[in-house]
């Protein structure tokens, strides 16, 4: 689902993935009203896990977590917000797992 409003374009995917994880809720806003435009990503998901794919997203916008999740799933609830102009990036997540075996830095 697409809609222009008042100078962002929403983007609200039916059917979303992210790395091959469903995305119930995200969606993406791009604002054009702004002197450098902005792209504003909310990841949501219940299926998440801090793995390899997402931990290397995350060390691509220089956020590096001393923690690997290797069973178990994991709430996401991720925002991007993205200057495209310069590429300046802003990341706020809270990343909640369920029972699981998590790495933390390199001890079980």
């Amino acid at each position: 689902d697409l809609r222009l409003v008042k100078g962002k374009l929403h983007i609200f995917p039916s059917s979303g993935t992210f790395y091959s994880l469903p995305t119930q809720q995200s969606h993406v806003v791009i604002d054009f009203t702004t002197p450098h435009t902005m792209l504003d990503a909310y990841i949501k998901t219940d299926k998440g896990r801090l793995n390899d794919p997402i931990l290397a997203l995350l060390d691509f916008y220089d956020i590096h977590l001393p923690i690997k999740q290797n069973k178990g799933e994991c709430n996401v609830d991720l925002h991007l917000s993205i200057n495209l102009y310069d590429l300046e990036t802003t990341v706020k997540g809270v990343f909640l797992p369920s029972e699981s075996e998590i790495l933390l830095d390199k001890i079980y």
